[in-house]
């Protein structure tokens, strides 16, 4: 009977030690700049619709910083039109876009970014789907803001957002 004293144990200190590390990496991301620790809880429910002088996906694609995604496990591949730019986790965790809308004015360019799937549980995201999430976001900020100190940034709320609830 005391092995089970012991294996319950052990599995608490698991747990103890990977929440510490998961901590740690965060924390890493966000005192180096790589995330954004000032992001809202649910901000990968907001469409972010840039309006900059940016004049294509090229351009912002250039700028991008594809390496810090690389390093957090997230990819970049562009679709077919050349109109979208995908971000995804090689865990599949994730998926955001980032979607080239056209001209609003003379000379200003539009650009969504939105988090399209994620995985989580009870509508509720992954701690390691919304630290991604927020890397990819915090990279294409920079980047826009690289090209055009001046771009502009309408959040709002996505409305048709699908969740499946677990019965667990």
């Amino acid at each position: 009977m005391w092995w089970v004293y012991v294996l319950i144990g052990l599995v608490i200190l698991i747990s103890i030690v990977v929440g510490v590390a998961i901590g740690k990496n965060n924390r890493r991301l966000f005192d180096t700049g790589l995330a954004n620790r000032a992001r809202s809880y649910d901000f990968y429910l907001q469409e972010n619709t840039f309006r900059t002088t940016v004049p294509n996906l090229d351009s912002l694609l250039t700028a991008l910083n594809v390496n810090v995604l690389a390093q957090q496990g997230i990819s970049v591949a562009r679709d077919a039109s050349g109109n979208q730019l995908y971000l995804q986790s090689t865990d599949g965790n994730m998926t955001a876009s980032l979607t080239a809308l056209g001209s609003v004015a003379d000379g200003i360019q539009a650009y969504r970014f939105a988090v399209d799937r994620w995985k989580g549980r009870n509508g509720v995201i992954y701690n390691s789907a919304r630290i991604g999430a927020n890397v990819a976001l915090t990279t294409v900020e920079k980047a826009i803001l690289t090209l055009d100190y001046n771009a502009v940034v309408e959040r709002t709320f996505m409305t048709d957002v699908k969740t499946r609830a677990s019965i667990i």
